[in-house]
């Protein structure tokens, strides 16, 4: 496993990406949901992701049953979530449960400056 993180698609063409230095008995699952207007391909770095104003960085208790389903709500849902390009680090208690029932807590930090010197 490699000691630098790095973030990689949990499939292709999605906003989804996760954490490559997690071990699998991990009693939780962490990555990255991109902005959608995203370059950041395959996968990332953490410096890119940080730089993705728009993205936040996302905590789930369990790893979704159902990815496309997950991401297609998660995609809904963004725009009720925080003022826009402020939410920075999304945990979600039951990511498995219907998203009426999801039990949420966000971090909120406003970006200013751009590329590295975000």
């Amino acid at each position: 496993m490699s000691t630098t993180p790095v973030f990689t698609q949990v499939a292709s063409d999605s906003l989804v990406y996760k954490v490559s230095t997690l071990p699998d008995s991990q009693p939780f699952w962490f990555g990255y949901f991109a902005s959608t207007d995203n370059d950041l391909g395959a996968s990332a770095s953490t410096g890119s992701v940080w730089e993705d104003v728009g993205g936040y960085y996302l905590f789930l208790k369990e790893e979704p049953s159902d990815w496309a389903t997950f991401e297609d709500t998660l995609q809904k849902l963004r725009p009720n979530l925080s003022p826009p390009d402020v939410l920075r680090c999304l945990w979600i208690e039951n990511p498995n449960d219907s998203v009426t029932l999801w039990k949420t807590s966000g971090l909120q930090a406003k970006a200013t400056g751009s590329g590295t010197n975000i």
